[in-house]
């Protein structure tokens, strides 16, 4: 008999991680069951999983979903106007969070996986696990995690801590759906980065990193993609340091495959990462990354001078020296990336991941 789980999220047609990791696991479960503990065979057991996001900003899921997705509302979240706003943080949302328990309550799944704030369980079906999936780092707000049964993080750097935030908490990784077959060829002169353009990423930081050595390097670029609030402070920065030719900006694009093909390095300035699922997605190409060693996310992913470098944080110095470094040597490179693909493939390889979600279901 399968279980039916429900995913809740704010708006599945939103192009961000969560948004993609609840694809991403929507569509594994769906799929292809869970692989037995002990042996190869796959468990007769399959997972129903259905999606419902409180908002429809855009027409459709910007990820591919093989999943049902219930919609509760199409209003956008993006409103001006003091009044409006309040209206939708003191009302509206309570408004949608009490939908959610109705639609709950009608259709009673086995496993609710919460994966926005707005929810919360102030009523709760006897038969149902209701479980807090967490992306972003550690806040102390216990209210926000009491009235689930588990919190799930995808990284251990701050284990001790979220341990004093709920009773049950689990540690599950985000996966890597698949593992492309080709590889970086290593000699291409491009520094990769990824991401919303926000304060979160920081990508003005890499910016002032790059330029403390790009004079050394002139037949390397660095390539920052993505959209965002600052994404025209990101162009201006680049005019006013004088560095169009070295440094691109570009839109945000849904072939990340040959992004990552065209590059040799991929850098992380975050200020704080849940995971930091572009550092294994890199990994998995044979990139070797860099990043500084916030809390959390990249730890887990790059081994230091084995994989990849963590910086010590904010130590633009370094950060740019280890940078040269790699830029310096195509060996190196070639030899840090294909120890990235091998953690990565070991670690955060669907099958693997997917075992510690049967276990938390189960």
């Amino acid at each position: 008999m399968s279980k039916k789980i429900l995913i809740i999220l704010r708006d599945i047609t939103e192009h961000g991680g969560g948004e993609r990791v609840c694809a991403n696991l929507s569509n594994a479960l769906m799929e292809v069951g869970i692989q037995n503990l002990n042996n190869k065979d796959l468990q007769a057991k399959k997972y129903h999983v259905d999606i419902l996001s409180f908002y429809k900003q855009n027409n459709a899921p910007f990820y591919e979903i093989k999943s049902q997705v219930t919609y509760l509302s199409h209003a956008t979240m993006k409103h001006k106007g003091i009044f409006k706003k309040l209206f939708h943080k003191l009302i509206y949302r309570f408004y949608l969070n009490h939908k959610a328990l109705r639609y709950i309550e009608s259709t009673k799944p086995d496993i609710i996986l919460a994966n926005d704030g707005i929810f919360r369980p102030t009523r709760k079906i006897a038969s149902a696990k209701y479980l807090r999936l967490w992306h972003l780092n550690f806040i102390s707000q216990k209210s926000i995690f009491e009235s689930f049964d588990s919190l799930i993080i995808p990284s251990s750097k701050e284990i001790d801590k979220w341990k004093e935030t709920h009773s049950n908490v689990c540690i599950v990784p985000n996966f890597l759906p698949y593992f492309p077959k080709t590889l970086s060829s290593h000699r291409n002169k491009r520094i990769l980065a990824l991401g919303r353009m926000t304060a979160q990423k920081d990508f003005s930081r890499l910016i002032d990193i790059y330029h403390l050595i790009a004079k050394d390097f002139l037949e390397w670029e660095l390539v920052i993609a993505g959209d965002g609030e600052l994404r025209d402070s990101l162009v201006q920065k680049v005019e006013q340091l004088g560095m169009q030719e070295c440094v691109k900006i570009l839109p945000f694009s849904k072939d990340v495959q040959s992004l990552y093909h065209s590059a040799s390095i991929y850098a992380m300035t975050s200020v704080f990462e849940g995971f930091g699922m572009v550092l294994a997605e890199a990994a998995s190409y044979g990139i070797v990354s860099i990043a500084f060693d916030i809390n959390a996310g990249p730890s887990d992913i790059i081994e230091d001078n084995v994989s990849g470098f963590l910086i010590k944080e904010r130590d633009n110095r370094i950060f740019a020296d280890k940078l040269a470094l790699l830029m310096g040597d195509e060996s190196l490179r070639k030899k840090m990336g294909e120890s990235a693909r091998n953690i990565v493939e070991k670690r955060f390889s669907k099958e693997a991941v997917l075992q510690k979600w049967q276990e938390i279901f189960d």
